[in-house]
């Protein structure tokens, strides 16, 4: 060994090292599904602020973050589409100084997002205009965006309703793969497979919306 090479084989070993650590510390629901969660948007990021006030009391903080704020606006948005309504519970669960209450209010509102994104992609894969590829591309980025805001609400669904958590996640897989994304190789775009996965998942949201709704008996709400 040259005495250079010497000098480069600790810096290269310790960047490997690092490379690892890297890899080693990154949350798992980045990359469950073959997807890299896109950065947080001013919505996501409103939400980890209320999830910091509820952790330290500040309700008053929280409801503000609820109103004439990016979140805020979304919040209103989802609630004008159609029911549910996640703006009223989300701050009628502020308001009631309920902790858990917020949360699944708020992983209820995700829901909703997701939904609406299903519906978008359903309508990409649909488009007859549309090429397949194109097709492919654009709803892979819709689910990428749904992965992204139900990871949020993954934990509270979890906590409540296992079995529905992880439908979930293998709907997610299952639309992935017939849209010819995810590290498989036997991938590939499927119009129809898409078409039966997307809505079958859109079904899935819609029932635990329906088992999670304020006045739900509470052996639907907590399982």
């Amino acid at each position: 060994m040259t005495r250079r090479a010497a000098r480069t084989l600790p810096i290269a070993v310790g960047l490997v090292l690092l490379v690892l650590l890297v890899l080693l510390a990154a949350p798992a629901g980045a990359h469950h599904l073959g997807f890299i969660v896109p950065p947080d948007d001013e919505v996501t990021l409103g939400y980890k602020r209320i999830r910091s006030f509820l952790k330290a009391g500040r309700f008053e903080l929280a409801a503000r973050e609820c109103g004439a704020t990016p979140l805020g606006r979304r919040l209103d948005e989802a609630s004008r589409r159609a029911p549910p309504d996640p703006g009223g519970e989300v701050r009628a669960a502020i308001a009631r100084r309920d902790v858990p209450g917020t949360e699944l209010a708020l992983a209820r509102f995700f829901l909703v997002i997701l939904r609406g994104l299903l519906d978008e992609a359903l309508s990409r894969v649909q488009d007859a205009s549309l090429a397949p590829r194109v097709k492919a591309d654009q709803a892979l980025k819709l689910l990428a965006a749904g992965w992204r805001y139900y990871n949020l609400a993954d934990y509270t669904i979890y906590q409540r309703d296992v079995k529905a958590a992880l439908g979930v996640r293998l709907a997610f897989e299952d639309a992935e793969f017939a849209l010819g994304g995810g590290k498989a190789k036997q991938a590939r775009y499927d119009e129809g497979a898409a078409r039966r996965t997307l809505e079958a998942f859109r079904a899935l949201v819609s029932r635990i919306l329906d088992e999670t709704a304020p006045g739900t008996p509470a052996g639907l709400r907590r399982r």
